[in-house]
């Protein structure tokens, strides 16, 4: 389909390696290669004075950054269009064509501080937002908190950067981590808050590691940019499971802290044998896409954000419950020995997943970046 060219400012945030930024960023890079796109960007301030390029990058590689900072800031009269992704979320109109806001309801609610006041108040705008959402369970969660509607726009992967590890680079990253070469290893990549599900990972692992002693669990958290480590929920969860958790099963956990760039993530999934997300609230969960475009075998929650790209040429499903709380609002609770059956049948060769070539192709076809930022521009457009 012909896009007529437009005009285009993007309001968020470079450099960091927040999930918002990280999209963004990507966005941006494929935004930039379509000619009929005359495209800017303002960069929005962070948040929290802790988060930074130094302490959180993005871990792009050079030609990335070049890209990115090559990209100007909007002419005086403004532009065609205006999209927004950073937060707090800003709501309020603008003086351009078309106004999109992109947000995320992972728990089917919001908080007040969710949301920027309007500076203007009272203003008359030229254009209301419209919004954009990367699954059908935030979609969902907007339309239960009384958005009038919004667009669902995937995530994708760039498979030329997140492709299978050769042999060797396998084996050099086990070595890095301490891994011996012939240990089935699982591996979560994530914040190690709650709503990841990282807790049931844990559990799961040290299940199977009382009949399975070769095991290994990979975690990589997010500790530079949210203050939650591992280590930390592992400390958290041992003593109230001592028969468990023991010192053994604990050691058999190795836990990346250090602050990764893409390539570095690239070799983390291709030294693991499978990737774990028993997650409970999810606006999209990007890392089990790159796991799959890395060739590996996926096992995911069923009932969530994930059921938008669940596909069994790559993943195994977990069978969840539905919960709604005041506290949490609304999330998915996996069944526990269900998650870990699925992970023992990837462990024995009994799952029928073919993953490796399989997975990787879906991936590429279906959620690249490329073709997730097609239909972010038809919608910019007016043709979506």
């Amino acid at each position: 389909m012909a896009i007529a060219p437009f005009s285009l400012t993007v309001e968020g945030w470079r450099d960091i390696n927040h999930s918002y930024a990280l999209v963004n960023q990507q966005q941006l890079l494929e935004l930039a290669t379509y000619p009929g796109i005359a495209l800017y960007h303002v960069d929005r301030p962070l948040p929290y004075a802790d988060w930074n390029a130094t302490r959180n990058g993005a871990g792009l590689s050079d030609d990335a950054r070049v890209r990115l900072r090559a990209i100007p800031p909007p002419p005086p009269q403004g532009t065609d269009v205006v999209y927004r992704i950073d937060w707090p979320y800003r709501r309020h109109g603008a003086d351009a064509e078309r106004l999109f806001v992109f947000l995320t309801s992972e728990n089917h609610r919001f908080d007040p501080r969710d949301f920027c006041e309007d500076p203007h108040p009272g203003r008359r705008y030229r254009t209301e937002p419209l919004y954009v959402t990367p699954s059908s369970w935030s979609r969902q969660g907007l339309l239960a908190c009384g958005f009038p509607e919004a667009a669902v726009v995937p995530h994708g992967v760039d498979p030329r950067q997140f492709r299978p590890a050769t042999l060797e680079e396998r084996a050099r990253q086990r070595a890095t981590l301490g891994v011996p070469a012939d240990s089935f290893v699982f591996l979560n990549v994530s914040a190690m808050t709650y709503n990841k599900g990282v807790d049931l990972v844990i559990v799961a692992f040290c299940r199977l590691w009382q009949r399975h002693r070769g095991i290994r669990l990979v975690l990589k958290d997010q500790s530079n940019l949210y203050g939650v480590s591992a280590a930390g929920l592992i400390g958290e969860l041992a003593p109230q499971l001592p028969e468990l958790m023991t010192p053994a099963a604990i050691a058999a956990i190795k836990v990346v802290s250090a602050n990764l760039g893409l390539e570095e993530l690239r070799l983390l999934y291709g030294s693991a044998d499978a990737y774990v997300s028993p997650y409970r609230a999810e606006g999209f969960n990007l890392p089990p896409l790159e796991a799959a475009a890395c060739g590996l075998p996926v096992v995911l929650t069923r009932g969530g954000a994930t059921d938008d790209y669940f596909d069994r040429s790559f993943a195994l499903g977990v069978e969840s419950a539905k919960i709604t709380s005041d506290r949490l609002g609304v999330y998915l609770e996996p069944r526990l020995d269900d998650l870990v059956e699925k992970m023992e049948s990837l462990l024995e060769g009994r799952a029928g997943v073919p993953a490796g070539a399989a997975g990787r192709s879906f991936v590429t076809e279906r959620f690249s970046w490329r073709a997730a930022t097609r239909r972010l521009v038809e919608l910019f457009a007016g043709a979506a």
